[in-house]
């Protein structure tokens, strides 16, 4: 369960949502150049709230749940998720340096510093890179990249990382490889006229499989929100 609710926490995957005119496709004239526009359209948002389905498949086990997740830029991201019938089954929050996560169902609570990413998934997330993926803000970091032209999509390519992306200069996705670490985002179908997905997926390879689809049923980027967070007296803790 505690590694499940941690890769949710990892979902997200929302947007950066906002309207943006249509424009032609034009090449860049290399990699650099391709880095310095896509950094440059990522939009940031004070707050956010969205609604999504997960389904979480691994080596032995199939979650599907209804998620909601919250967020205050630089300060917390906040998810909870629930069964079929409404029935929340698990509530977590992230601070730049600790994960919360309470069991609902149990009735224990785990927390961690934000380090414990690495010992789950193999590599360091820190809480702003998570919250980049939730916003849908992937960007580019500024290194040598060879760059392919595929029809009206490019290909950044580096010893570790590979990034794709389309004729709106968005990256729909990102390969990155690290010793026995494997983890791959791919974004699809994103609304018309906005910069948000329908759907993404994440794979994760590191001592066993993992992937995550999530289908997003709605968003939005006003604020503040609501968040509450709160840890019962009679919760047992786990170590």
């Amino acid at each position: 369960m505690i590694k499940s609710v941690f890769f949710l926490l990892i979902i997200s995957l929302l947007t950066s949502c906002g309207v943006k005119k249509t424009e032609f496709f034009v090449t860049p004239k290399s990699s650099k150049e391709l880095v310095e526009v896509v950094n440059s359209r990522i939009m940031h948002y004070q707050w956010s709230a969205i609604q999504a389905k997960a389904h979480i498949l691994t080596e032995d086990q199939e979650i599907i749940a209804n998620v909601s997740i919250k967020t205050k830029k630089d300060s917390v991201i906040w998810l909870s998720a629930r069964a079929f019938l409404g029935i929340e089954l698990f509530r977590a929050q992230l601070t730049p340096d600790s994960l919360y996560i309470l069991n609902k169902v149990d009735k224990t609570y785990f927390v961690q510093p934000i380090s414990y990413f690495k010992n789950v998934i193999g590599t360091s997330f820190s809480f702003y890179d998570i919250q980049d993926f939730i916003s849908n803000n992937i960007s580019i970091p500024e290194e040598k990249y060879n760059l392919f032209l595929e029809g009206q999509n490019l290909h950044l390519l580096s010893d570790s990382a590979n990034y794709s992306v389309d004729d709106q200069y968005r990256v729909y996705n990102y390969k990155f490889v690290e010793n026995n670490y494997s983890f791959e985002l791919t974004v699809n179908d994103y609304n018309e006229g906005r910069n948000f997905p329908k759907r993404q997926t994440l794979k994760f390879d590191f001592q066993e499989k993992l992937e995550i689809a999530i289908n997003y049923l709605s968003y939005e980027f006003k604020g503040p929100q609501k968040i509450i967070f709160n840890i019962p007296k009679h919760y047992a803790r786990l170590n």
